[in-house]
């Protein structure tokens, strides 16, 4: 009986130190990559602003090309959304939206995936002054008061960067053969 006692107040305590360490962590995590494109800021803004053409730049297409996708909304700019569907866990269900824009310089998106807070996306698109564009594709989210969310936000850069990365290729290889 005093080793059931000793193990179910071992892992209270376990508990207890995993919900004050998290909510100890950082609330709001940031991912952020950057690449340079040949190509002006006016031809990858045309890509970024919109959701018409994001399935070919996409990193998670690849995951499921049978995932359910649709567009509302304008077919860019502010108020262009897309939702998406998928039984693969890796790409899941989700909603985002374009709520502001600076045209040629920035894009700001909203998004939420399953059951995390929404967070916000955002490109950035920066002229080299000889015909190349240096883009950043930011990720900032706030996981709130939720310690859980907060532990996973230690691993997010490692999750959501490479997915980053592969999504930055991918744009920059369809930005430079359209700019051709």
């Amino acid at each position: 009986m005093r080793l059931v006692k000793f193990a179910v107040g071992g892992v209270a305590t376990l508990i207890i130190l995993f919900v004050i360490v998290g909510l100890l962590l950082p609330r709001t995590v940031t991912v952020a990559r950057v690449t340079t494109i040949e190509a002006t800021a006016s031809d990858v803004y045309v890509l970024v602003n919109s959701f018409e053409r994001f399935s070919q730049w996409s990193p998670w297409q690849h995951l499921d090309p049978e995932q359910r996708i649709r567009l509302s909304g304008p077919t860019e700019g502010v108020g262009a959304e897309m939702t998406w569907a998928s039984t693969d866990p890796s790409v899941g269900t989700g909603r985002q939206q374009i709520i502001a824009n600076d045209p040629d310089r920035r894009v700001l998106v909203e998004f939420t995936f399953e059951e995390f807070p929404p967070a916000r996306a955002e490109f950035t698109l920066v002229p080299d002054g000889a015909g190349r564009t240096v883009v950043t594709w930011t990720l900032v989210t706030d996981f709130g008061y939720h310690p859980v969310h907060r532990w996973v936000g230690l691993f997010f850069d490692s999750m959501v960067g490479p997915d980053y990365e592969r999504g930055l290729v991918n744009l920059k290889a369809l930005a430079e053969s359209e700019a051709r």
